[in-house]
């Protein structure tokens, strides 16, 4: 056999069938594009992005929103306050000891489970 011919049958042989040139691989990217796939992948996605819209970042976006304020959980809130709510949390010995605590029970925790 030529070498030619060795290397046409190399080509050929099924070790070398998934491995496309690049200008193959542009083609199918292009006609992956042209078919609608990604189309679909957005359409797939739409639940999803939505219900994590709706139900995370609306209520953590409310929550800071809320922060600044002084609100009694009933009607809008409407005296801004700023970071009074932030510094009041800051300089309250109980927030501390609760930070203390809770910091314990995860080092033990996670020490237990490592």
């Amino acid at each position: 056999m030529s070498e030619k011919a060795i290397a046409v049958s190399m080509q050929n042989s099924p070790q070398n069938k998934d491995k496309a040139s690049p200008k193959a691989r542009v083609r199918r990217n292009s006609y992956v594009i042209a078919r609608g796939e990604t189309l679909w992948g957005w359409i797939y996605l739409a639940p999803f992005i939505l219900l994590t819209a709706v139900f995370v970042v609306y209520p953590i976006y409310g929550s800071v929103k809320i922060a600044f304020y002084n609100y009694s959980g009933i009607g809008n809130p409407t005296q801004y306050v700023g970071l009074r709510h932030f510094i009041t949390v800051i300089n309250d010995p109980y927030f501390w000891n609760a930070f203390k605590n809770t910091l314990t029970y995860v080092m033990v925790l996670v020490g237990h489970v490592a």
